[in-house]
C-alpha cells in the first residue's frame, strides 16, 4: 500500500511512476542534484503511465522519509556495495517493509545477508531489462577489447571510433566487421 523506490536513474523513475498509479509512492535518491533530475524524470514518465499520477508521488534524499513504507525496492547500478548502502538505512527505518531488489547479476542472498540478516529479500525481473543489460554488457566488452587491440596510433579518435564500431555490431551484416570477434 505504500512502497518505495531507492535510486534515482531511468528505472528507479519508471518503478515510481508506475507504482503512483495505484498508491502514493516514494522515490529515494542519494544527492540533492540526483533528487531534482529524478523528479522530473518520474513526473515525466507518470504522464505516459496509464492512471500515473504525479501528485502521489514524492521525492526524498532522507531514507528516515520511508519510515511508514511496507515495500522497498532498490534499482540502483549493478554493484553489491551500492546496493547494500543504500538500502540499509531504509531498512532500518522502515523495519517491518518488504525489501526487494532489481539485480540481475549479484547474488541476492548475499546481497540480503548484508541489508537485513534473516529477511527475505525479493527480485524484481524482466526480461527486457535482462536483454537490454547483457546487450549492454557485451557491446561493453567489445569496446574494451577492441581498446587493447588497436594500437596506440589509431587511438586519437578513441571515443568517436568505439561509438561507431559498437552501433555497427548491433547490425548482424556488420558483426564481422575486421578487428571484431563474437
Amino acid at each position: 500500500e505504500s512502497p518505495a523506490i531507492a535510486g534515482s536513474g531511468s528505472i528507479a523513475c519508471g518503478l515510481a511512476a508506475t507504482a503512483s498509479a495505484i498508491s502514493k509512492t516514494m522515490l529515494l535518491a542519494r544527492s540533492d542534484a540526483s533528487a531534482w533530475k529524478a523528479e522530473e524524470q518520474a513526473h515525466a514518465l507518470c504522464a505516459k503511465v496509464d492512471d500515473g499520477d504525479a501528485s502521489r508521488l514524492k521525492v526524498t534524499t532522507d531514507p528516515e522519509d520511508l519510515a511508514g513504507c511496507d515495500l522497498i525496492v532498490e534499482a540502483v547500478v549493478e554493484d553489491l556495495g551500492t546496493k547494500v548502502d543504500l538500502l540499509k538505512t531504509p531498512a532500518e527505518a522502515a523495519a517491518d517493509a518488504h525489501l526487494a531488489t532489481t539485480t540481475s547479476s549479484l547474488g541476492v542472498a548475499e546481497l540480503g545477508a548484508r541489508v537485513r540478516r534473516g529477511a527475505p529479500l525479493a527480485t524484481l525481473f524482466s526480461t527486457d531489462l535482462a536483454d537490454a543489460q547483457t546487450k549492454y554488457l557485451g557491446m561493453t566488452v567489445m569496446v574494451d577489447a577492441d581498446r587493447r587491440i588497436r594500437p596506440a596510433s589509431h587511438r586519437r579518435c578513441g571515443p568517436a571510433v568505439a561509438v561507431a564500431t559498437v552501433s555497427e555490431c548491433d547490425r548482424p551484416e556488420r558483426a564481422s566487421a575486421p578487428g571484431h570477434t563474437q
